[in-house]
């Protein structure tokens, strides 16, 4: 009756415990998850309000720019009027020159001069970088604004534009000398007209300022980071006043349909939408303004794991709760009703014929009390049995017992051999991320070429092992690497290393449904790594445009199968063979126990054969 008293314990006990844990971590994911709903939803409603918010301040923004400029169209028909009657002609501001000019724009309050012929061309100005530069190129539009002003004999007017070589916001006004074919254009960049119209505030100040830049130690969700211009690439920043990064200049070229459009890294997710200032009185105006706001996802992401964390610790206290109750309410309605059978049993089994199972003052009418009634009636059965069935139940239990606590044993072994796995993992790619970042650094910071060339290549190994480990990593139970898109990174990679001829180099890369295990997929990796290198550092080093392929075959080397990896260029370099990259590649081929073949035919093919393993 112990045994069997104990087992009914330990079962309702596990059952209830199972119940009450399921039970709680439902409700904690419940939590979770609609927290981090709640949270999403938050954000994207603080980054409507935001985008609200900013096209209100470039409301504030258009008008104080409008005052700036008011005052610098005011200043520059003024110098015009002063242009007119110190050069009556082109060609006296041609024999003027750039210096004279320059002391003219100086004297008048101006930033530049400009004198523009009937063909559009800049023929006399006081900044010389300028001089010959053809204004009608910069679209049919402007084009048509031009000479509707030239001979006309008054004064037109552009809005905020900045220059595309200096990246300086300026604000433009034009005269058209009346009967003649010459315009005369004069400049005032803003953040001389903005301190002029607002003392102690320059331009990019003032940007900031309405941007609400203040640098604060906490930052908001959503922030607005920049005002971008531009009708075409490259796209210009207010704030910094010169070119934006090339992943900027994607999302930018991808909103100018009026739509927002964003990119994310990480918990950060940058939004670009187009905006635009007013025409006002103005006679012409660029198209192209643009927002960039950044939101911060971060704070979700720790309301997750604060929410994880203290639901976890009231599942905890739950269950624990939970657990002592039933436990107290099973002993005293269970456990000790039974530990009275038993000991009557015991009494019986000493010879103690006054002894009852069953005397009916417990007032419990249930299947304990039936159970007494019944074992009444079979005592002297129990007696002759009692010694045998009790030594069986002892050595059962004890090896269910056994059983349990060797495979919970197993389960923990197993448990910590997982996660050891696990941590090793995320530990290689750390150290090869981290020595990836040491090479790209001091490749950066080495003066000798031979040294820096080196680091890079160290660096793009490092990257081929490293997006092994990614594609392996993807499906732990079946760690093969699908070949197609690793060569298609490893590519992607190296090609980024040249940047000036990456536009003009075409890849192809075919490699079917091919897989492979992880050290076969990093031997194949630095061959082809090395070969694409030396393709783009000699083959298509003096060519205007090209064609780089990669195919990968199963089962063309030989009558038996095997694989084949060919790296083909229609480059004009020849073949580079005996540097290190292209010894280590054939090293690795002959590891693999293939080898390397060359052909050089208007152009440059290298083929890497692999038999099938024996």
């Amino acid at each position: 009756m112990l045994g069997m008293s104990l087992s009914l314990r330990r079962y309702i006990s596990t059952r209830l415990m199972r119940a009450v844990i399921g039970s709680g971590l439902i409700a904690g994911a419940g939590i979770i998850t609609t927290g981090t709903i709640l949270m999403n939803r938050i954000i994207d409603t603080a980054t409507e309000t935001a985008f609200q918010e900013v096209e209100n301040r470039l409301v504030i923004l258009d008008r104080m720019l409008y005052r700036a400029e008011m005052d610098a169209v005011a200043s520059g028909h003024a110098a015009i009027e002063r242009l007119v009657e110190r050069y009556p002609a082109m060609a006296d501001a041609k024999a003027a020159g750039p210096g004279s000019l320059r002391d003219s724009a100086d004297e008048l309050g101006i930033s530049e001069i400009y004198f523009i012929d009937a063909s559009g061309v800049i023929e006399a100005t006081s900044f010389a970088p300028d001089l010959g530069l053809n204004l009608f190129s910069l679209g049919p539009e402007f084009k048509g604004f031009l000479r509707r002003i030239r001979g006309s004999g008054r004064f037109a007017d552009q809005r905020l534009s900045m220059s595309s070589l200096t990246s300086q916001a300026n604000s433009y006004q034009y005269y058209g000398p009346e009967g003649a074919d010459y315009l005369i254009e004069v400049s005032t960049r803003l953040d001389v007209a903005v301190p002029r119209s607002f003392p102690g505030l320059g331009f990019p100040e003032l940007i900031r300022l309405l941007l609400n830049q203040g640098g604060g130690s906490t930052k908001p969700f959503v922030r607005a980071t920049d005002f971008i211009w531009g009708n075409d690439p490259p796209y210009r920043s207010f704030i910094d006043q010169r070119p934006v990064d090339d992943d900027l200049t994607r999302l930018i070229s991808s909103a100018a349909a009026g739509e927002t459009v964003s990119s994310t890294a990480g918990p950060t997710r940058t939004l670009v939408r187009s905006l635009s200032l007013a025409r006002s009185d103005f006679d012409y105006m660029d198209k192209g303004m643009y927002a960039v706001l950044v939101v911060d996802r971060s704070p979700a992401r720790d309301f997750v794991v604060v929410s994880a964390a203290v639901s976890l610790a009231l599942i905890g206290l739950a269950i624990a709760a939970s657990y002592l109750w039933a436990k107290g309410s099973f002993d005293r309605h269970v456990t000790c009703r039974l530990e009275e059978l038993e000991s009557a049993m015991n009494k019986i089994g000493s010879g103690d014929a006054d002894a009852r199972l069953h005397d009916g003052e417990d007032g419990e009418d249930d299947e304990i009390a039936s159970i007494g009634r019944s074992a009444e009636g079979m005592v002297e059965q129990i007696r002759e049995r009692n010694a045998e069935l009790s030594s069986f139940a002892r050595k059962l239990e004890e090896e269910v017992s056994e059983g349990v606590r060797r495979e919970k044993a197993l389960e923990d072994i197993l448990e910590a051999n997982q996660a050891l796995v696990h941590e090793m993992d995320h530990r290689v790619k750390n150290n090869l991320q981290f020595a990836m970042s040491l090479a790209s650094i001091q490749a950066r910071m080495v003066e000798s070429e031979v040294a820096r060339l080196a680091l890079e290549r160290m660096r793009s190994r490092l990257s081929v092992i490293s997006m092994v480990q990614d594609y392996a990593l993807k499906d732990p139970d079946r760690p093969r690497v699908r070949m197609e898109g690793f060569l298609s990174d490893v590519c992607a990679d190296i090609a980024g290393s040249f940047n000036r001829q990456i536009s003009r180099i075409r890849r192809r890369i075919d490699a079917g449904d091919v897989e492979m295990d992880a050290p076969a997929a990093i031997a194949i990796g630095l061959i082809v790594a090395e070969l694409i290198d030396n393709a783009y550092r000699h083959a298509f080093a003096d060519v205007g445009a090209g064609v780089l392929s990669i195919v990968m075959r199963h089962g063309d080397v030989g009558a038996a199968g095997g694989l084949s990896i060919t790296v083909e260029d229609d480059g004009n370099g020849e073949p580079r063979e005996g540097g290190v990259g292209l010894e280590l590649a054939g090293a690795l081929a002959a590891q693999l126990g293939g080898g390397l073949s060359w052909e050089s035919s208007g152009g440059t093919r290298v083929t890497l054969t692999i038999p099938p393993a024996a």
